[in-house]
């Protein structure tokens, strides 16, 4: 199931030298997110580069699924 992303949502970092590192989108643009790390520190990320659908990879970013 895909998903439109939105301000607040968290990604994660699916590159396996980057374990557990998790942004915060704090804005969307036309083909980019600004996105920040728990330090505060904004990265811009493609956002042909984030993966909504919930498969596994080992690039990318991937949307972190809110748990209730």
């Amino acid at each position: 199931m895909t998903r439109e992303i939105e301000i607040g949502d968290r990604i994660r970092d699916n590159d396996p030298r980057m374990p557990n590192r998790i942004l915060k989108i704090a804005g969307i643009f036309e083909s980019r997110v600004v996105a920040r790390d728990w330090t505060g520190k904004p990265f811009r990320i493609q956002l042909r580069r984030i993966y909504t659908d919930g498969k596994a990879r080992k690039g990318g970013f991937s949307l972190v699924e809110e748990q209730s």
